[in-house]
């Protein structure tokens, strides 16, 4: 629904919209459900083609949405920069199970192992709709199959190696690290799994691309080839680790002797970091980049870093569901990933291959169209809880301890108290650096309404009480007309709490609060917003 018909039509059935909007012949027939269905769930598209390159979306409209737009009663004149926005709520039609079954099923898949038979996940089987049945013939414990079905063994399974090494690479090229981020880079180098654990703005990502940097220039150093796989379920997630990796392999002086790879879904670059663009490898056809990669990792020739989604990892090896391309990989934001992607990944580590799982099981976890069955959710949820609960329902010494990952060097002494009030414990403490971090305005913010304040913008005389820079935390609670995954109140007082800030001049707490953020950077880096509804984003950027 176009955002500016949102408030209007988002309740009505699709019978009260087509009764809105006579002549009714001229509309395809009312089916006897339109009386009771929302007209939202029949204002749909199915997406044909994306280019999340250039941003375009080519779309098939609904036979409802069709005749709308046709007589129009609705525009999809969409552009962000004029602020005409509308909002595609995605359905539960998954793509990515056709990957996940052939991943378990396949005759190159992991099939019925062994370690299944012997240790099943699962407490009831009638829950996961299996037979016990018998292991298939020929199969054996893959890779796989022991971090799925005995991941407690491989968390105290010793690797062999010395982490003094990685260590002291680590630390050469991304100094400062802690203890704690030490401890985490120890046990991932001399375990076959280890967990990392932390809230946001404790060095998880830096501490990975030390980990990532180390293992690089220990391999270089000793000759031995090495195939690291970074994967994650965003973009975004993948790129946070991997944007610095091409000036460490550099500033270590063997970016000559590093194959890295960022895939790609498809030729664009668009959206990409450029540091990141020299090493874009396309898995939308076979190009001469993605043959050689392939075969180096295939082959273990010379060391191999790949940074992408499960998505597209998922084509590495093909025909083969399982193939033995990483030595290492190293999940992000695990706390993000579903187990079914985890598995996925998982298909694609070399025997004796070890895992890191990077994650932090406080935050949003993945979000299922159906409720998990009562005491499992451990087992259809997040990656990062699959491990940090392994077989709770057989009680908790199975549990894989994490690392944890304690000084904050994002927040300030305030904000990181309240944080410890959600689980994170009193072991959690502010850096130094932060520990008094408070933001600052040019000019006094007012304490009423300006006079040429916009007439589109509500005013609250408590906007200045709220952002009071001596006052690191707020708590906002009002009355709610209802509740839905838009809200127009609250979209409204973030708007007015922004445009104040940004009327008073925020300063940039990078130099020092000596001079204010420009107006692009202060929509860049000086103000953050954050939502679980994509309808809440887009009416809070109106």
């Amino acid at each position: 629904i176009p955002d500016a018909k949102l408030p209007d039509h988002q309740d009505l059935t699709s019978a009260q919209f087509k009764s809105w909007h006579r002549p009714p012949d001229d509309l395809h027939p009312t089916q006897r459900y339109g009386h009771y269905r929302k007209v939202r769930e029949d204002l749909t598209v199915n997406i044909l083609e994306i280019d999340r390159g250039e941003r375009l979306l080519v779309v098939r409209a609904s036979d409802l949405l069709a005749d709308a737009l046709r007589l129009n009663l609705l525009s999809l004149d969409i552009d962000g920069e004029a602020g005409r926005y509308a909002i595609l709520d995605p359905t539960s039609i998954d793509a990515f199970t056709g990957r996940l079954k052939s991943a378990l099923s396949d005759q190159t898949g992991i099939r019925n192992p062994p370690l299944a038979q012997m240790r099943p996940l699962f407490p009831q089987r009638r829950v996961a709709r299996v037979a016990r049945g018998q292991a298939r013939r020929g199969t054996v414990d893959g890779p796989a199959a022991k971090f799925l079905w005995d991941a407690d063994t491989m968390a105290a399974t010793a690797t062999g190696l010395s982490a003094a090494p990685v260590l002291r690479a680590a630390e050469q090229y991304v100094p400062g690290l802690t203890e704690r981020q030490q401890a985490a880079i120890r046990s991932a180098t001399e375990t076959k799994l280890s967990l990392w654990w932390g809230p946001p703005g404790t060095g998880k990502s830096r501490t990975a691309q030390a980990y990532v940097t180390g293992l690089a220039a220990q391999a270089a150093a000793s000759g031995h080839p090495l195939r690291i796989g970074i994967i994650g379920f965003t973009w975004v997630a993948i790129d946070n680790v991997a944007r610095r990796l091409p000036d460490l392999l550099n500033a270590a002086g063997i970016a000559s002797d590093v194959l890295l790879a960022r895939l790609t879904p498809s030729e664009s670059a668009g959206g990409v970091d450029p540091r990141l663009e020299p090493h874009l490898v396309s898995m939308g056809s076979y190009t001469q980049e993605r043959f050689e990669m392939e075969r180096r990792l295939e082959e273990g020739d010379g060391i191999v870093i790949v940074a992408s989604t499960v998505q597209q990892v998922a084509k590495l090896g093909l025909p083969a569901a399982c193939a033995p391309l990483f030595d290492v990989l190293l999940v992000d934001e695990a706390s993000q990933l579903d187990v079914g992607h985890l598995i996925v990944g998982l298909t694609k580590l070399s025997e004796g291959g070890r895992v890191v799982i990077i994650g932090d099981d406080k935050q949003m976890a993945p979000i299922h169209p159906m409720e998990v069955p009562e005491g499992i959710e451990h087992l259809l949820g997040s990656a990062y809880g699959f491990y940090r609960n392994y077989r709770a329902h057989e009680g908790t010494e199975y549990a894989i301890t994490p690392t944890m990952l304690n000084r904050s060097f994002r927040s300030n002494q305030e904000i990181v108290e309240f944080v410890r009030e959600a689980g994170y414990g009193d072991d959690l403490e502010a850096a130094d650096r932060n520990r008094s971090l408070r933001f600052a305005v040019r000019t006094q913010l007012p304490a009423a309404r300006p006079a040429d304040w916009p007439a589109t913008v509500p005013w609250s005389q408590h906007y200045a009480q709220i952002l009071a820079p001596n006052e690191p935390l707020a708590a906002i609670v009002h009355n709610d007309r209802f509740s839905s995954q838009r809200n127009d109140d609250e979209a409204d007082l973030v708007a007015g709490l922004v445009l104040t800030l940004y009327r008073a001049g925020l300063m940039d707490l990078e130099a020092g609060n000596a001079e204010p953020l420009s107006p692009a950077d202060f929509f860049r880096r000086g103000i953050g917003i954050v939502t679980p509804h994509r309808a809440q984003i887009g009416r809070a950027h109106v």
